[in-house]
């Protein structure tokens, strides 16, 4: 808040003093622009840089004192070079384009990302898989954690930080592991490995204990199993948090890979919009739990991650195919 108020104070101070020192250099222009002479090429160049101090504007000294011809690519019969030629129209090429992006309307957008473009398509379904996993951590693994297993207070807080914290902490590394191996494989992976960890959250957490251990399965003390199935569903927690963080920020890479130029802003807010459509699959995902039971919901999950990530193994293409 100090900062905010000592910054604030610093521009008030600054736009009372704009205004004073605006006029003393419009005063000082006109005080010199009646004493330059009107008849040769100097006083047309100091009335050019007369009227560029009135306006506020950054003039190159020797772009004025340069001769027109020299500044407009002219040569001694006055016909413009054939470079200057190609560089006008290049830049009148490249001011079409900048206006046919800027025109461009939110469904081509949407087409093309959504089933336009193959690589973008299958980011979209990769995205969507990414959320549908986040949904899955932050909902019913949280719930079924409480109700299903008994684990609550500290143990239950520990295992929701062990994933938010490693799926923010891996980011930061993912984004530049993608950068030298490419897209594919960081979101292919990423998604095979949510889907494993959402496997042994179910068979190493759920079904009462039956696929541990015999050692385990047989210690008669109920608090030695309820240690074992959390320690499976923490070791859960923590690899697809790590998975999650290895392909969240890769989606919007792949997707800028993949944009057209001036189309970038809309092409990634599709890939967003599937990608954050995944959470609404937590309905029908509690539907399944509710009339079953929590781990077969997670293994129908971790069914369609493997999928997505095979399907992103196989169809996705490389913008920069030097990277793979």
């Amino acid at each position: 808040a100090a900062v905010g108020v000592a910054v604030a104070a610093a521009a008030l101070r600054e736009s009372r003093r704009a205004p004073s020192r605006a006029a003393a250099d419009s005063d000082n222009a006109t005080e010199l622009s009646a004493r330059v002479p009107r008849d040769d090429r100097s006083s047309r160049d100091a009335r050019q840089l007369l009227a560029a101090a009135k306006t506020g504007a950054f003039v190159e000294l020797e772009a004025l004192e340069a001769d027109d011809d020299a500044l407009l690519g002219r040569d001694a019969s006055g016909e413009m070079s054939a470079e200057r030629e190609n560089d006008v129209s290049l830049e009148a090429s490249s001011d079409t384009r900048d206006v046919s992006f800027r025109a461009e309307h939110v469904s081509v957008s949407f087409a093309r990302a959504t089933w336009g473009n193959r690589a973008l398509a299958v980011v979209c379904v990769a995205g969507f898989c990414a959320n549908f996993e986040t949904g899955m951590a932050w909902g019913l693994l949280a719930s079924w954690s409480r109700d299903g297993l008994g684990i609550g207070g500290a143990r239950r807080d520990a295992f929701m930080a062990s994933y938010s914290f490693l799926k923010g902490f891996s980011q930061l590394a993912a984004g530049i592991f993608s950068d030298r191996v490419g897209r594919r494989w960081p979101m292919s992976v990423g998604l095979l490995g949510g889907a494993a960890s959402l496997l042994l959250a179910a068979f190493g957490a759920g079904y009462d204990g039956a696929y541990l251990s015999h050692e385990t399965r047989g210690d008669t003390e109920e608090h030695a199993r309820l240690d074992a199935r959390f320690k499976n569903l923490m070791a859960s927690g923590v690899l697809l948090g790590l998975f999650t963080g290895l392909m969240y920020p890769v989606l919007a890479a792949a997707a800028a890979d993949h944009a057209p130029g001036g189309a970038l802003a809309g092409t990634v807010g599709t890939v967003r919009f599937w990608r954050d459509l995944g959470y609404a699959m937590a309905m029908p995902v509690a539907a399944i739990a509710d009339a079953s039971r929590p781990e077969t919901a997670l293994i129908f999950v971790a069914c369609v991650m493997a999928a997505a990530g095979a399907l992103v193994a196989v169809a996705y293409v490389e913008k920069h195919p030097h990277r793979a």
